[in-house]
Order: structure tokens, then sequence, then C-alpha cells
């Protein structure tokens, strides 16, 4: 079977279609397969290239550097995104949660976005690292966490050796030849079996400019939706949107360092909703303020008791202080043990149950963070509140009210405060992601149990399939599919390896089996960092 060939580029002499984000699409793209002989002779610019992933973040960079290395030309690729860094948003929303570079993420020492072969892992290049500086025991140290693993808290790496080995990686591989900054509006097959995308550009005028890629392979990996801002907290704003005070109630995720600034001058009361990671780093921050300030009086707001934790076949989880504690968002061997086994097995609505017990609201086992629950709780600065919050306005002294719903009694109680955080999270409502719901509406794609893209086990979405054409998703849009962990760096690798051994079974042009002999070839060039 053979194809139109994709060629690099068609440079035309035609003025550039200008678009408005999201409010202008031109109408042959209202069509959910368009004709590819008309969108060539419309005076759109239009590209080339043989693999497309859209989103341009962690998972697109990763499914990038799986192709480089399996023999695909950096000519034959583009990743469109709306970051200057394929970790650029991840990295805002770790900071602007309170994980600076030099704090460590809650990630295995093997999960390496810059290298496919997850070693030397994040522990071995620490150790090695500190034995040249020698510091040996800090070294050894590490080693160590890892053959003691879970006997003592696991091993994590640093933030900003992560982006730090992402940037020698992508300077390797030529990503900065690959990364376009856009945003992708809309998807379309062609009536010739590819896909036509469209994206828009900004312009050093303001002005946004139109452009057009046929592809034959897309890869989509975008990511959440947006921040989880629940209702109460938006009302809030909506209603004082002009006043400061409105910006003492907060979502983590967001920019809120102001908020920090406000309790080293004046200490108060903070309320912080949620008990997940973000929440723990959030108690952390604040401890760390309070150092500052003994003014400080925080109120953890939790929507029920856990004093007992999740169990599966026996097995449970530890909780203290109502905080189930697990060292990653799941365990270890739903990543590749009889977990990862069990889960592929599992029918729809068990794999939805199965989600919720080994996944759900945790956080680390971390002995820093436990000793600040303890501490506080003991000192009295830190106090747990069993309930929802309604509602929230301000008092006429300018500081918030919390009306909150108590979880046992059911009773209706008033907690002033002068900082809330809401830690509950990000939003994965895929409905919510403007080019995901354009998919949705366009053309009859399934959800799975989590209301998420239904996908095979090799990634792929198949009312997307074209004659010639495949597309794949990545990352939290594909949660509840044959894979638990999907929303992690070992998550997006492993569903970069699953899409493009399918690619290989198909002959994707250039694209070659990773051999023993080419991968030991290959992964000799990334030690000693030279072009694969």
């Amino acid at each position: 079977m053979t194809t139109q060939a994709i060629d690099p580029i068609r440079k035309r002499d035609t003025q550039l279609f200008s678009i408005v984000p999201e409010t202008q699409i031109p109408a042959i793209f209202k069509q959910s397969v368009i004709s590819r002989h008309q969108l060539e002779e419309s005076s759109l610019p239009i590209e080339y290239r043989t693999y497309l992933t859209i989103g341009g973040g962690i998972g697109s960079f990763i499914w990038v550097d799986n192709l480089i290395i399996r023999g695909v030309k950096p000519s034959q690729v583009m990743s469109i995104g709306m970051e200057d860094t394929p970790y650029g948003r991840y990295r805002r929303l770790c900071e602007q949660s309170q994980i600076p570079t030099s704090e460590r993420l809650r990630s295995d020492s093997g999960a390496t976005p810059d290298n496919i072969w997850g070693f030397p892992g994040y522990a071995v290049r620490e150790a090695y690292h500190n034995m040249l500086s020698l510091r040996l025991h800090k070294g050894l140290a590490h080693l160590g966490r890892i053959f003691a693993e879970p006997m003592v808290d696991v091993y994590t790496p640093i933030s900003g050796d992560v982006y730090a080995s992402m940037d020698r990686e992508g300077e390797r591989i030529g990503w900065s030849d690959i990364a376009v900054k856009g945003r992708v509006q809309v998807i379309r097959k062609t009536d010739d079996g590819h896909y036509a995308v469209l994206y828009t550009i900004r312009k050093r005028n303001g002005k946004y400019v139109g452009r057009c890629v046929i592809t034959r392979y897309l890869y989509i990996s975008v990511g959440y939706p947006a921040a989880r801002v629940l209702t109460e907290l938006s009302d809030l704003r909506s209603t004082h949107e002009q006043h400061k005070q409105s910006m003492m109630a907060v979502n983590a995720y967001e920019k809120h360092n102001h908020v920090y600034d406000y309790l080293l001058r004046h200490g108060g009361t903070v309320i912080v909703r949620g008990r997940g990671i973000v929440a723990s780093r959030i108690l952390q921050r604040l401890y760390e303020s309070r150092e500052m300030n003994h003014n400080l009086q925080i109120i953890h707001v939790m929507r029920r008791p856990n004093p007992t934790p999740s169990k599966h076949n026996g097995k449970s989880r530890t909780v203290a202080s109502h905080w189930e504690l697990q060292p990653y968002n799941f365990p270890k061997s739903a990543w590749g043990g009889h977990l990862r086994n069990e889960f592929a097995k599992a029918g729809d609505s068990m794999r939805g149950d199965l989600l919720d017990s080994w996944g759900g609201t945790t956080t680390s086992n971390r002995r820093d963070w436990q000793s600040i629950i303890e501490r506080g709780q003991h000192e009295g600065w830190y106090t747990i509140l069993f309930g929802n919050i309604r509602e929230m306005h301000m008092n006429d002294d300018d500081s918030l009210c919390v009306c909150i719903e108590t979880a046992v009694q059911k009773k209706q109680m008033q907690v002033d405060c002068d900082v809330i955080i809401d830690a509950t999270g990000l939003d994965a409502d895929i409905k919510k992601h403007k080019l995901l719901n354009d998919l949705l509406m366009t053309y009859p794609i399934e959800l799975n149990v989590k209301g998420r893209l239904d996908v095979t086990d090799e990634f792929e979405i198949p009312a997307m399939r074209t004659r010639y054409g495949r597309c794949y998703a990545a990352g939290a849009m594909t949660m509840g599919t044959t894979f638990a962990p999907v929303d992690s760096f070992l998550g997006l690798q492993y569903s970069a390896q699953m899409s493009i051994a399918d690619l290989i079974d198909q002959h994707a042009p250039s694209l070659n089996r990773l051999t023993p002999n080419r991968s030991l070839n290959q992964w000799f060039r990334w030690m000693i960092g030279v072009k694969p």
C-alpha cells in the first residue's frame, strides 16, 4: 500500500491567513473530513510532516525522543505547544504549588523523561555527582535508599535535575528545530487518509497567524485542561473582583507567593483544603513561614475522617492523621508488576474501582512533613476540621468568612480566616479542553469508565483512524485505559513506547526496531551526549 509522499514544507508566495484564536475557524475546517485539494488551493500556509505531536510537553518530548533514537530525522517531526520548553507548564505548576527546583518530585529514580532506558536513573546520577564532589556519605545514602525501599523514605529526584536532564537531551536530539510555539485549534481528517491540523502563532505585532500541518501520524498529549477552581472560590472572586482581599483566596496551582509574603509580615489564620501531595507541600511551606512568624494558625479542612486506609487483596496503605500515605500516586507494581497485569485484565467497571482503590488522594510517606503535622497538633497551631466548604464571603473588616458543613453532625459553622488555599488538584474534565471537546463533537470518540478518551492497548484512538493515518493519545486524558498510572513520567514513557511499537508494526517511515545492538549503540551515544 502506498500513499502520497510527505514533503518537508511547501513554500508559497501568498499572504498569511490571519485568524483570531478560538473565534474564527476557516469554513473548510467545519467538516469532519476535508478535501486536501481544497486545503492546498487555499491561502493558508501549509507544512508537511510525517509525525506530529500536539501539546509540546513532557509527553510530546518523550515520544519525539523515541522517534529520533529509532531513526526518524528531525525534519520529519513537529511538536506544537504553548511553552518555551517541554517541561514549561509542569515546572510552573510545581513552582506555584511550592515545589521549587531545589525540592524533590514525587517520582521514581528510573522514571527518566530524558532517557528511554531508565538507566542510569536519577539516584545513580545524583550519587555519582556527590561522590565527585567528595560527598561520599551523601552519595552512598542515595544508593542505599534504592536498595532499602520501601523500608525507608523512597528516593525521589530533585526537580531541577529533571529539568536540566531534559535540556541536555533536547539539545542532543534537536528539540529546538522540532518544537513550534503555537496553539492548535482543530484537527480534521483529510479525504486522502491523513490529518490536517490548524494552529495559530502570535506575531510580534500581536496579531495571530493561522497555519496548517498535514501529517500521517498524530500523537496528542495535552495534559490537564486547567487548575480546578471550585464554585465557591470562583463566586467569591467574581463578587469581589476589584478587592485585594479576593486575592487571599487562591488555588494551590496558581501564583500565590503574595500569600506567604503577607503571612510573614502579618501572620493570621490560614484554611487549607485538600489532602494530597500538593496539600502536604503547602503545609510544609506554611510551616516555614510560621518559623519566622509564630502568629500563624492553620485549619486543615478535610471532607471526611479517614481512620482506615483503602485495602486491596488484604493489603492496605498506612494512615497518619487521616492522611493516606503512599510513596507514589499508585503502588509501584502498577507500573510493571502483578498489579499491572491485574489491571490490564480487569473489565471496565472493575478498572474504575481499582483506580479509586490504588490511586485516590494520597501523599508521600515523608518523615519531614509528618513531623510537622505531629508538632502542629501537639502545639495547637494545626487543626483538622472535617466538613465541606459551602460558601465564602467577606466580613466588614475585610477578613474572609468560610461557611462549612461539618461531615459528622451536618451542622453549619462559620470560620473566619485571612487566607484560604485550595489544594484539591487539577481539572480532569476533558470536555473543558477546547481541542478535545471539538474532537468529541466531531468524531464518534468513545469515553472510558473514567470519562476520559477510550484508547486501545497501543494508545490509539480508534475513531480517529484513517486509511493511512493513526492518531494516539497519552497522559491524563487516557486515565481508565488498560494501564493505570498514565499520568506519570513512567506512564508517559510507556504510552510512547507502545504507540511507537504499533507504528513499527505498520512499517511507518524511517522507524527502526530497537534491536539489542542498536539499543546498546544508542545508549552509549546518549551517555556521551552524541546525537542519535
